[in-house]
């Protein structure tokens, strides 16, 4: 994969740790040379200085560079000057130039080159070291900061773009040791408030896009194991070697305002949310990841309609669990989805029910859902005929619906289940692992949602009726327009609907 995501968070290691002060119970020799070690963890890294010079308890180093390379892209980094003082109490203090410079090119498929540079700016940014030799503590404090880009060039033609990110209210600390062929590093950040700034014009027209955005209350937390390979390794072999990850953030509340003229035609709104986590745990057995925001609210202006578009939802989350590795014996995985009180306004409702005929409800989506399967290929490989191959990366084993609800316009389903599969029968259901288990469905307000959808033209009359008719045939009434259903998969092979045959037995 091409482009400048895989080189940058390598740049910002860099960044972190060449930015200001350090302390330790160590000489300013033994901070660098661990400062060193750190960077010799990363593939396609490189560093060079102009000097290094030694002389009563300080380490000076002038024309720091920091290189990140892979196949298309590749991001530089320079610093003018870097003075480790040695502490009369055993710590290093670290002075670096207060603004620093940024280079990147990359090349797409396609054949395109994009460049850019841009400056990082903090002064008053201190780190504190302490520790051992290889085994290293480091504390920052930085009032601000600020990173602006300088310019940004697509095959030749320098585009007018003004990018500006902020941060404020800066600290942290970062540990690290060796662990044999590993280096281990652990760090949590915080920061008060982050702001940002984007401007884009299209050369030669008046079309333009603006963004503005600030969020409060940045916290991160982070384990890192990272093998210490050869320059061409690449990720599969990180991998392998025992690479693991371990990440959390959270961020408070945030807004974000935006912009867009296009030949005169001028869209602009605003997003915002009350906060929100991102979690990963990644490793060559598993791999977990979570998301969730909460408070979102957006609002848009668009030329063509006489009132905004709005929509606002309590959460949207994600996540998923699985393995990453073939694995001898059936695994966990879990997938969840939720969408909680997804609401939009009245005057966007109007659009396609003027006469209030389906209920304005929030509507929400809540999946939850969980199993074993045994894994066949192995994800981390790099090998995409592992995940598109004509065959399938696993068997699926166990499958449980713990909740799945959707609730809109006054309906209500719900459902939930679970399931055993026996692969080795793939004749029953004709090339599928045959399931054993049983599905519970309870519906309420279906029918008469279906009739308002039909009443407003979503829904042709004859495609509701078809659909009321096979909920009739698979549900039984429990109330006023109140269903459920229980579809159960027999172990020799047949299929029940509320005890009565639906397929009769192989």
């Amino acid at each position: 994969m091409n482009g400048f995501h895989r080189t940058l968070p390598i740049s910002a290691l860099a960044l972190l740790l060449t930015s200001t002060g350090a302390m330790a119970q160590v000489t300013a020799q033994q901070v660098w040379d661990d400062w060193m070690s750190l960077f010799k963890t990363a593939p396609g890294v490189t560093v060079t200085i102009g000097s290094e010079n030694y002389a009563g308890g300080v380490l000076t180093i002038t024309d720091f560079a920091i290189a990140a390379e892979e196949p298309g892209s590749s991001v530089t980094g320079s610093i003018p000057q870097m003075v480790l003082t040695e502490q009369a109490d055993g710590s290093v203090q670290i002075v670096s130039s207060d603004s620093q410079t940024f280079t990147g090119t990359g090349t797409d498929p396609e054949g395109s080159v994009t460049s850019f540079s841009l400056s990082l700016n903090q002064p008053g940014a201190v780190i504190v070291a302490s520790g051992a030799p290889g085994a290293m503590s480091y504390a920052l404090t930085a009032p601000r900061y600020e990173m602006q880009l300088g310019s940004f060039v697509s095959d030749g033609e320098p585009l007018p773009i003004e990018a500006v990110v902020g941060i404020d209210g800066i600290a942290g600390t970062l540990t690290t040791a060796e662990a044999g062929a590993l280096r281990n590093i652990s760090y949590n950040l915080t920061a008060s408030a982050v702001d940002m700034k984007f401007v884009a014009a299209e050369p030669g027209t008046s079309n333009t896009m603006t963004f503005n955005g600030t969020l409060a209350d940045l916290a991160a937390n982070a384990v890192l194991a990272i093998p210490v390979l050869a320059e061409d390794a690449g990720p599969q072999d990180m991998f392998a070697a025992g690479l693991a990850v371990d990440v959390s953030e959270s961020i408070g509340a945030g807004r974000f305002d935006f912009s867009l003229n296009d030949q005169g035609t001028l869209v602009q709104g605003a997003l915002d949310l009350s906060g929100g986590e991102v979690g990963i745990v990644m490793s060559r057995e598993r791999l977990d990841y979570s998301l969730a925001l909460r408070g979102l609210a957006m609002n848009a202006t668009v030329p063509d309609l006489p009132f905004p578009l709005a929509y606002s939802t309590d959460e949207l989350a994600v996540g998923i669990s699985m393995p990453m590795t073939p694995t001898p014996e059936p695994a966990a995985f879990a997938a969840r989805v939720r969408v909680a009180n997804m609401a939009i306004t009245d005057d966007l409702w109007a659009m396609f029910d003027p006469g209030t005929i389906i209920p304005r409800d929030p509507a929400t989506i809540d999946i939850d859902l969980s199993g074993t399967a045994t894994l066949t290929a192995d994800l981390t490989s790099g090998n995409e005929a592992d995940l598109l191959g004509e065959t399938a990366p696993g068997e699926l084993n166990s499958f449980d619906i713990n909740t799945f609800t959707l609730a809109f316009g006054g309906a209500h389903a719900s459902a939930g289940g679970s399931f055993t599969f026996d692969n080795s029968d793939l004749v029953t259901f004709e090339g599928m692992p045959r399931p054993t288990g049983r599905l519970d469905v309870t519906l309420n307000g279906v029918n008469g949602l279906l009739q308002k959808l039909g009443q407003i033209g979503l829904l042709p009359p004859d495609q509701a009726m078809g659909m009321t008719m096979m909920m009739g045939m698979f549900a039984v009434p429990t109330g006023d327009d109140q269903l459920s259903s229980s579809i159960e998969f027999t172990a020799d092979g047949q299929i029940l609907a509320n005890g009565m045959p639906m397929m009769p037995s192989p």
